[in-house]
């Protein structure tokens, strides 16, 4: 990042993963301008600057950003995560008492839904760049004044907007001409309807929608700031920066000196022959998914026709790379050491249930931050709407017999 000269960066979630310690580490270290509006410590101060201002062709541009908040990560690492809305507004009206701000940059990892009731709840905020969830927009989002964009996830693409100055004074409804040519092409689809349509009360209606696009176009121009924006692909075509692809082969081979031998498969157990629970550690009270069947044979069962129950399965007949293992398998921390349990098992989504004697020390119902922890598109594949998908690997759910979920 030091090297793309990035002027502003926002705190997200796997930026703490490592501890506090290590993201200060980040922010002071590297000489990348970190900021956070909405992270605090307990007596309430900011470990990061909550915006940074970098000028850009004479543009002021403030930067600030926001994280969601983790109800399970933030008790462990210390630390508080505010409502973005209130974070970012007081963001805002600091920073109009400390000078001339010509355009406001929020950098967010809240996700679409969330991003969009940021930008009505915040009025000044001019552009949303968002992560969080894997959407690409070719076209930005559009609430009130805010144009929300996302570019995707891992590094696939670049966004790249482009803006004259002299609109920043008249900023409002912002639009790209890729906008407009989507209308002209709904309203010529349109006509070639009409043309064939016999049905009059059809071609009242059709008409109908042909008058709305026609008013639509027109006023494209006058009601909104001109901007462009586009998406570069960053593939094999671009070619490759010779430095920064050594530091990634140093890497990569760092990192298969780090790789362990997969473990063996395991042996199947007869029904009745389940593990004791084992002594609880400080470091992590785990008692593996056998444990859970006596008291909750329903879930159980429903937990083993999931593709939770089969992710290791996956991984037969490729290279167990470490990063596949954090998804595709359970790691327990017990009072022996350290285990590997071949399956994505209760422990996974509820919490370590080595102490677990009622309701108050297990995660009944998992949050979206637990379950896009894995599913956030490593596969090209991969698709994931968090309640619909919740829904089909539900415990408590009503199954036919027999049925399995693919």
């Amino acid at each position: 990042m030091t090297a793309l000269g990035t002027a502003a960066a926002n705190v997200g979630r796997r930026d703490l993963s490592a501890g506090m310690e290590f993201a200060l580490g980040l922010g002071t270290e590297l000489g990348v301008p970190w900021v956070s509006a909405n992270l605090r410590l307990p007596d309430g101060s900011s470990p990061f600057p909550r915006h940074h201002v970098v000028e850009v062709g004479g543009v002021r541009v403030l930067v600030t950003g926001v994280l969601p908040p983790d109800p399970i990560q933030d008790p462990r690492l210390g630390v508080q995560v505010l409502p973005p809305e209130a974070a970012v507004l007081e963001v805002l009206e600091q920073a109009r008492t400390g000078g001339t701000v010509d355009l406001v940059v929020c950098l967010s990892t809240l996700g679409m839904p969330a991003e969009q009731r940021l930008a009505r709840a915040v009025p000044g905020i001019h552009i949303i760049i968002g992560g969080g969830d894997l959407q690409r927009l070719q076209d930005p989002y559009v609430v009130g004044d805010t144009a929300i964009f996302h570019a995707a996830d891992r590094g696939r693409f670049m966004g790249i907007i482009e803006l004259s100055p002299d609109v920043l004074g008249t900023w409002r409804a912002p639009r790209t001409p890729h906008m407009k040519q989507l209308l002209e092409d709904q309203q010529a689809a349109l006509q070639r309807t009409l043309a064939g349509e016999k049905d009059p009360r059809r071609r009242a209606a059709l008409e109908a929608q042909q008058r709305s696009l026609t008013t639509r176009i027109s006023a494209f121009d006058a009601t909104g700031t001109q901007i462009e924006h586009r998406l570069m692909a960053l593939n094999q075509a671009l070619g490759e920066d010779p430095e920064i692809a050594g530091w990634v082969s140093q890497w990569k081979q760092a990192a298969a000196k780090l790789q362990r031998p997969p473990p063996p498969r395991p042996t199947p157990r007869p029904p009745r022959s389940l593990p004791a629970p084992p002594a609880a550690s400080a470091t992590g009270p785990y008692a593996g998914t056998g444990t859970c069947r006596p008291c909750h044979a329903p879930a159980y069962r429903n937990w083993s026709r999931t593709p939770h129950a089969r992710a290791y399965a996956a991984l037969r007949g490729k290279p167990r790379a470490t990063e596949c293992l954090e998804c595709h398998a359970t790691r327990l921390q017990r009072a022996g050491g350290t285990s590997l349990e071949p399956i994505v098992g209760c422990e996974t989504c509820h919490g370590p249930g080595g102490q677990h004697n009622g309701p108050a020390n297990i995660i009944r119902t998992p949050t979206e931050t637990t379950c896009r922890t894995c599913h956030r598109g490593h596969h090209p594949d991969e698709t994931f709407d968090f309640p619909t998908d919740y829904d089909r690997i539900r415990c408590d759910r009503e199954l036919q017999p027999g049925s399995v979920d693919r």
